[in-house]
Parts: structure tokens; sequence; C-alpha cells
């Protein structure tokens, strides 16, 4: 009798569960340095961007210290202008 031959197969990597482990343990860690950074931004903002002497500065932030995204949008029925290419930007194109 003669020895079967291996036959070389083209499957993924098989993962093990202290490989999904290590996986999830690492998108934890980076999950958890997101979320610190961010409350470290909130507190930087609630820190420093609303000024008692400036009113207009009361409304750029909510209490949460999360930005108050209408502030910074337009207001409604205001003119947006309209912006030409000039003859320049349209050589480059």
């Amino acid at each position: 009798m003669e020895p079967m031959e291996v036959l070389e197969t083209h499957l993924p990597p098989v993962t093990t569960t202290t490989d999904l482990q290590q996986e999830e343990t690492l998108k934890n860690v980076e999950s958890d340095k997101l979320k610190t950074k961010q409350e470290w931004v909130k507190r930087m903002r609630l820190k420093f961007s609303i000024r008692p002497e400036f009113e207009i500065t009361q409304n750029i932030l909510h209490s949460d210290g999360t930005l108050n995204q209408d502030y910074f949008r337009p207001p409604k029925g205001s003119p947006q202008l309209q912006r030409k290419l000039t003859e320049k930007i349209k050589k480059i194109k």
C-alpha cells in the first residue's frame, strides 16, 4: 500500500477562542481609550469655550460638553453665496 498524499487546501487560518478573546480585548481597550479622549475633549470645551464676557459663546455647547450643531449652521433663509470657478481653477480640472 502506498501512503496517501496530503492534499493542500487553501482554507483560511482557524481562529481559536484565545485569538477571538485577544481581538475582543483589543477592541475594548481601543473603545475605552476613545471614550476617555472624548470625555477629556468635552471637559476642555466646557472649560474654555464658554466665556461669560462674550454672550455669543453661551450657545456653542450643550450642558454635557457636546457641540450644539445648530449654532454652527447658517440661519434659515440666509442667502447662500454662489461660488464660481475661476479660470485658473477650471484649467486645473
